[in-house]
């Protein structure tokens, strides 16, 4: 990306994602676009890597498709925190491969890239509603607590600590469902919410019949490793 491509953009937080190497890979910041306000941006990320095939010039490969497709809010004074709202796609494909990225643990580092674009209070919307969170979408259809199911725990270990699950969305025109993730204000803050999920999950796994489920053996580690935390 040449530095000056966007302009008045290019002071936005979010082009701190642009070149940051991620295991080998390095993302690539793309299709920037005015939002809705001067300080909300629509955005592409792809995943970058080095053909081996192209001998000493290693020519550079872009996945074929985002990895990322989202919307930034920059945050407007004191009042109105960042947020993002992404479509996360955990499988994509290259010119003649794919990669699949929480098997090759490329998910955890990409999130805690996008993780620091948000201050304390910020926060995150993750679109579910497709073939890649099956087990996501049933496990929260069915109660489990959403810290505990595979995407809530990817986002408890990017530094979010509160959530919310937008199964309808208000008024039925807030888009696709999505989980809500919130990092907390301050070091009070996060205490009261450790409190409020260590309660929410030892709940969790007391129900026998809930943990014999597909989704709820899946999440019952997670929610074993959250509680863990919390307790220090």
């Amino acid at each position: 990306m040449k530095k000056n491509e966007f302009g008045a953009h290019e002071k936005s937080l979010l082009f701190v994602l642009d070149g940051q190497g991620i295991d080998g890979y390095t993302l690539s910041l793309k299709d920037i676009k005015r939002g809705r306000f001067i300080d909300e941006k629509n955005f592409n990320l792809y995943l970058q890597k080095e053909d081996s095939k192209s001998g000493g010039d290693k020519a550079s490969e872009i996945s074929l498709e985002p990895i990322v497709m989202g919307t930034y809010f920059e945050g407007r004074g004191k009042y109105l925190k960042p947020w993002l709202e992404i479509f996360y796609q955990p499988v994509v494909r290259f010119k003649e491969d794919k990669q699949d990225l929480p098997r090759e643990n490329l998910e955890l580092p990409i999130f805690q890239a996008l993780s620091r674009l948000l201050p304390a209070g910020g926060r995150i919307f993750v679109i579910y509603d497709s073939r890649y969170y099956a087990l996501t979408a049933k496990a929260l259809e069915r109660g489990v607590p959403a810290a505990a199911t595979p995407l809530g725990y990817l986002l408890w270990r990017s530094g979010f600590r509160w959530f919310k699950n937008w199964y309808f969305s208000e008024g039925w025109k807030e888009g696709s469902q999505k989980l809500q993730a919130n990092k907390p204000l301050d070091e009070e803050h996060e205490k009261r919410q450790f409190q409020k999920l260590y309660l929410e999950l030892k709940e969790f796994l007391s129900k026998k019949p809930l943990l014999a489920t597909d989704y709820g053996k899946t999440s019952k580690p997670h929610a074993q490793k959250i509680i863990r935390q919390i307790k220090g």
